[in-house]
């Protein structure tokens, strides 16, 4: 199966909805990577709402092999 890894620029409404509907694709593996937004405790607390991986700047995130 094909995986694809993806990272959210942002942790508001539309990065809700983009994990909701991320975790419902099927016939390719989604990896989210993480999350990166500019506001640290918006980013901090997205993350651990949804488990992910929290970035604090975007080539972090970019670069990650994880």
């Amino acid at each position: 199966m094909k995986k694809i890894r993806i990272g959210l620029v942002g942790a508001g409404f539309a990065a809700r909805y983009h994990v909701a509907c991320l975790r419902k694709v099927y016939g390719v593996q989604v990896e989210l990577a993480g999350v990166f937004s500019l506001r640290p405790a918006s980013r901090r607390r997205f993350g651990a709402e949804h488990g992910l991986a929290v970035f604090d700047d975007l080539e972090a995130m970019i670069e990650w092999r994880g």
